[in-house]
C-alpha cells in the first residue's frame, strides 16, 4: 500500500474509535500541535470535531520514506537507573544528529577528487 493511499485512509478514519492515528499521534512529542489538537479532538462536542479534524488532517503531511523507515523503528532509551531518556535521546534522533558530523569526518578524511 503507498503512502497517498496511506494518508487518505487516515483522513477518511473514524477517529472516535481507537485506530491508527491514535497509534500515530502516541509516537509525536506531547508538546506538538497535532498531539494538542487530537486530544482536544477527542474532548470536544461532536459539533466541533469536523472543524479540528480538518485542523489535524491540514497538518499532516508524509514524510520522506527514510525518515518514515527510521521512525518506524525508533524506540527510546533508558538511563543507568532505567528511567526513559527524553524524546532527543532516541535511536534515530541521535542519528540525525551525528549525520551531519559523520559527513564531514568523511570529506575531511576522504576529499572527493
Amino acid at each position: 500500500m503507498g503512502i497517498q493511499k496511506q494518508m487518505e485512509d487516515l483522513k477518511t478514519e473514524n477517529w472516535e474509535n481507537e485506530g491508527t492515528m491514535d497509534y500515530l499521534v502516541a509516537l509525536l512529542p506531547e508538546e506538538s500541535e497535532v498531539s494538542r489538537l487530537f486530544e482536544q479532538f477527542r474532548t470536544a462536542d461532536p459539533s466541533e470535531k469536523s472543524g479540528l479534524k480538518s485542523k489535524i488532517i491540514g497538518l499532516l503531511t508524509p514524510g520522506s520514506i527514510d525518515v518514515n523507515i527510521m521512525t518506524k523503528v525508533d524506540k527510546l532509551n533508558y538511563d543507568k537507573e532505567g528511567n526513559a531518556l527524553s524524546r532527543e535521546f532516541s535511536d534515530a534522533l541521535s542519528a540525525l544528529r551525528a549525520s551531519p558530523k559523520v559527513i564531514w569526518r568523511q570529506l575531511w578524511f576522504f576529499p572527493q577528487e
